[in-house]
Parts: structure tokens; sequence; C-alpha cells
């Protein structure tokens, strides 16, 4: 798994990757970093390009969605192969597209691990709301009353229909399955 954010820019680790090729397997909660929107011709619809790891993706966007809305930018990606191609790869259909633009109380916890100093001197409650907001993200409906008050409030809340309740965990990135569990062991401690 790469965790790596601060090695070069995006254009260059875009322009290195290589392309997947066709794929018949589902893409599950993968970070990723956004690329370009380009309109293919061909199928008469605007096709994104995403990076994870070492591969370049493409997968279908509305016809509003430009390049400079995603490009060298992070986010959590759920979708499933269609049968079409572009340029030699499947094009996929996004399933959720997680983004990590927003008022956040700890903004990266979705692209980095987290450390120490970025909870010091959080109450055990902000350490909970800080490990729910991770969940908030994906579009998890809340049924405890104040989380859902609180997430309510947020412009970059809104609920999922597709989340997965029963395993909340699959709808996380690694980075962020592991930071719950850094969140929760510091709110266990207190």
């Amino acid at each position: 798994s790469s965790g790596s954010s601060g090695s070069g820019s995006s254009s260059s680790s875009s322009a290195n990757a290589s392309d997947t090729g066709v794929l018949r397997t589902n893409i599950n909660s993968v970070l990723a970093i956004g690329g370009e929107v380009v309109y293919d011709s061909g199928s008469g619809r605007y096709i994104m390009t995403f990076t994870s790891g070492n591969k370049r993706y493409y997968a279908y966007v509305s016809a509003g969605s430009t390049t400079a809305q995603i490009n060298g930018k992070y986010m959590t990606i759920t979708a499933a192969p269609t049968d079409a191609t572009y340029k030699g790869s499947t094009v996929f259909d996004i399933k959720t597209l997680t983004t990590y633009e927003g008022d956040y109380i700890i903004k990266e916890s979705g692209t980095r691990l987290l450390t120490e100093s970025d909870i010091s001197g959080f109450s055990k409650d902000q350490l909970a709301l800080a490990r729910n907001e991770i969940f908030a993200r994906h579009g998890r409906p809340f049924s405890t009353h104040k989380y859902r008050e609180y997430f309510e409030q947020k412009s970059w809340y809104s609920i999922n229909p597709n989340y997965n309740l029963d395993d909340d965990k699959s709808n996380l990135n690694e980075i962020e399955s592991a930071n719950v569990e850094f969140l929760l062991k510091h709110e266990n401690n207190m």
C-alpha cells in the first residue's frame, strides 16, 4: 500500500502511471489521486482519469465535471467495471466517490496516517467526533442523535444510499481504517 503524499507533483505521478488494461474486478474504497476529465467522442460521454498505486484508471463522470475539480486531489473511490474501454483500458462506473475538501476536524484523516501530535489536547468527545467524521465523509447515516445533528450541519455531508452499514470499514480506504483504530485506541484510553 502506498502512503507517500509528499513525493513529486500529481501531474508527474499521473504521467508515470501505466493504464490498467481490461479489468473485470471492482475497485473497493481505493485511495486515488484525480487526473483529468476528457470527452470520449466514441461513447459521447465524459471520462475522468485517476491514479492509484502506479495505475491509471478511467471512469464515467457527468458532463459538468472538469479537470480543475479533480486534478491532483485525493479521493476514495468504489467503482464497478463496465464493458466499455477507453485507450484499451476498462471504463468504470463510480458507485461512491469521497473527496477531502471541507470543514473537517482533521482534514487529512483520509489521506495520511495520524500521529500523536495531530490529536494532542483532544478530549474523548473530540476523538469520537474525529473518528466518526471519517465515516461521515463517506455518507454514513447516523442513528446517534449527537452525531446526526453535528454532521447534518456540515456542507460536505450527505447520506450515501450505498453505504455498507453491515461492514463500516468496507467503506473506508486503508489509511482511514488505520486512523479509525488509532483514534479509537486513544478514545478508549481516556
